[in-house]
């Protein structure tokens, strides 16, 4: 009685703890890939989303520099035409015997043209550039914000995950080594 009960609780022990190990090791694998494919889906989305959201900040900074750069050219434009007749038509109304006046009304309109065009390309190019930079800066932080919150919830929806299937499978495997050493006593 004794050396058949012994076989029969190590048949049933044996069986027991292959079983439950199967059980352990299926569920942990299962637990595994579907964090694993939890984790690349959000960490694929925080991508997407981020690089989205950093064209559409630089597409509306270019827009915006250029809209700038325009405005500021064509104001300087106006204001230098609007001088360069000034000067010209006060110089027309000086005797028109004395060229002298003349000559100098021309080049002194032309310089003024000449300088306030520069200043004003100067100044719209500054300006591009600042929105621009800014522009970078903001989409580089959004996009490594949106990054990193990715990561992060992947991180912690991965270890979660992991969690409950190790706590799964433990409790599994207490239940069916329970039940088994019950079993085998019963018989025994």
């Amino acid at each position: 009685a004794n050396k058949l009960s012994w076989t029969t609780n190590q048949t049933y022990l044996t069986e027991a703890i292959k079983l439950s190990w199967t059980t352990n090791l299926i569920y942990l694998t299962e637990a595994i890939k579907l964090s694993w494919a939890t984790n690349l889906t959000y960490l694929t989305e925080a991508i997407k989303l981020s690089w989205t959201i950093n064209q559409t900040y630089l597409t509306e900074a270019i827009k915006l520099s250029w809209t700038t750069n325009q405005t500021y050219l064509t104001e300087a434009i106006k204001l230098s035409w609007t001088t360069n007749q000034t000067y010209l038509t006060e110089a027309i109304k000086l005797p028109w015997t004395t060229q002298t006046y003349l000559t100098e009304a021309i080049k002194l309109s032309w310089t003024t043209n000449q300088t306030y065009l520069t200043e004003a390309n100067k100044l719209s190019w500054t300006t591009n550039q600042t929105y621009l930079t800014e522009a970078i800066k903001l989409s580089r932080t959004t996009n490594q914000t949106y990054l990193t919150e990715a990561i992060k919830l992947s991180r912690t929806t991965n270890q979660t995950y992991l969690t409950e299937a190790i706590k799964l499978p433990w409790t599994t495997n207490q239940t069916y080594l329970t039940e088994a050493i019950k079993l085998s006593w019963t018989t025994n």
